[in-house]
């Protein structure tokens, strides 16, 4: 309304009083309503009007002026119940404010909830007020401490058995002896607000109480949201730290030893798990293992060979283990197209995550290189032995002194009596298959280090 007709608007008025035909806002609506009787009380107190309540009839109803007192109270009743209203919301606003000002992402969890629901309890007249958090990886909800009052009884909820209406029959309804709500983001619930034994009203809760809880709960999942996210953020930089140290640590392993044992008593580290690392042919070179996976070592080599050998090739290979909930996963270490071995770890099945898998990709390259770097030292040294040994056998010794740094090389004694044997193998047929080229090669093997045995025993 113009200023000028709120001056009017001091004391009630009705059809009859000629000053209602300045008010052109009340008139227009008079007309279009096509009230025959009516009349108008203004909400006035000390501090001012803060509106007015025109009440019309179709019909002609005499209107007496004795009235105008009973409206006129009514009026400033009316204008009294609005400021009280309006405070009480501001003061809802400010708490809300208060808390969320007073609170950040750095605060505990813990710090939270016990200022959202003191705020709860307070502000419902509540004896008990508590929050349950759902906690996805458990597929539960779960009390959290602090509560406001004497803590429920009941501390985990298992939605899966029963539905949450089974335990809160008052979730988002008012008019009983306890009230609860949920807190959502993005149309998911991540816990539920409750509060119950209210001291006021014969302990039945209103329909302003759940407003008061829908608007706490509101503020409570935003700020339990941006602290997980927070946490998790924090997390993950922390883990992405540690892999770097690993990191570091396991090159530093490829440079002081030829050997796989610091690297695979690293990488147990790292997983927390027992590590066996099998050579290509699924031999084991080199193990970690977890006092309560010991007995077990053995199962475990049958169980990732038969793994790798019947089934198709792929990018791991996975087993799950009788009564338990560990699984066994193999991947294979390649470089380029070649394929240098394999790497098994046992793990809880709980732990795959996008972190796990960049471990285990880290883990696969480190001894990809360690691998790379025996195959260029075991060249290098048959290189060397070949041309020593070729050297040695000439007719007439050339460079003696070249001789003797090459025996310093192999720490072996030129001037003690030496017999030398020269082998040949014969295939035969043996290297029909492929499973018979693993056998030669095998039988090869197991010929070569019994003859340097016997070698070394002299």
């Amino acid at each position: 309304m113009s200023d000028d007709s709120s001056n009017l608007l001091e004391y009630p008025l009705a059809f009859s009083n000629p000053e209602v035909e300045r008010i052109y806002e009340l008139t227009d609506v008079i007309r279009k309503e096509n009230l025959q009787s009516w009349f108008i009380v203004p909400f006035k107190r000390d501090y001012g009007s803060s509106g007015v309540c025109l009440i019309g009839f179709k019909d002609l109803v005499p209107l007496y002026d004795e009235m105008f007192l009973i409206f006129t109270d009514f009026g400033k009743d009316i204008a009294v119940a609005i400021k009280l209203a309006k405070q009480r919301e501001e003061q809802k606003k400010t708490g809300i404010e208060w808390v969320t000002e007073s609170l950040s992402v750095n605060s505990p969890i813990e710090r939270i909830i016990g200022k959202i629901i003191e705020r709860a309890g307070k502000g419902t007249q509540s004896k008990r007020a508590c929050v349950y958090l759902y906690l996805e990886k458990d597929n539960r909800f779960i009390l959290q401490e602090p509560c406001f009052g004497r803590p429920l009884a009941l501390k985990k909820i298992i939605p899966k058995i029963n539905k949450l209406i089974d335990y809160f029959p008052y979730l988002a309804e008012w008019g009983g002896p306890a009230l609860t709500v949920s807190l959502t983001i993005n149309l998911k619930t991540i816990g539920v607000l409750h509060v119950e034994n209210k001291e006021m009203n014969n302990g039945i809760y209103t329909a302003e109480d759940l407003q008061t809880l829908k608007l706490l709960a509101q503020h409570m999942a935003a700020l339990i949201e941006n602290i997980r996210l927070f946490e998790s953020e924090k997390e993950h930089k922390q883990r992405l730290h540690m892999l770097l140290d690993y990191q570091q640590v396991l090159v530093k392993e490829t440079i002081k030893q030829d050997g796989f044992i610091g690297i695979t008593t690293t990488i147990s580290e790292l997983f927390t798990s027992s590590v066996i690392l099998f050579d290509r042919f699924m031999r084991p070179i080199a193990h970690c293992m977890h006092l309560s996976d010991k007995e077990d070592y053995h199962f475990l080599i049958e169980r990732a060979t038969s793994q790798v050998f019947q089934g198709q090739a792929q990018e791991v290979w996975k087993a799950s283990l009788a009564e338990s909930e560990k699984i066994l996963m193999t991947w294979p270490i390649n470089h380029g197209g070649d394929l240098l071995g394999h790497l098994t770890l046992l793990v809880e099945s709980n732990d795959v995550d996008d972190f796990f898998k960049l471990s285990v990709d880290i883990a696969r390259n480190i001894y990809s290189l360690q691998f790379i770097k025996q195959k260029l030292v075991f060249d290098a040294k048959e290189q060397v032995k070949d041309g020593f040994i070729h050297k040695l056998l000439l007719p007439n010794m050339i460079n003696e002194e070249e001789i003797i740094q090459y025996a310093n090389v192999f720490n072996w004694i030129l001037f003690l009596p030496h017999r030398i044997s020269v082998f040949a193998f014969n295939h035969a047929n043996e290297v029909e298959s492929d499973n018979g080229i693993i056998v030669h090669q095998e039988k090869k093997n197991f010929i070569i280090q019994s003859v340097e045995g016997v070698g070394d025993s002299f």
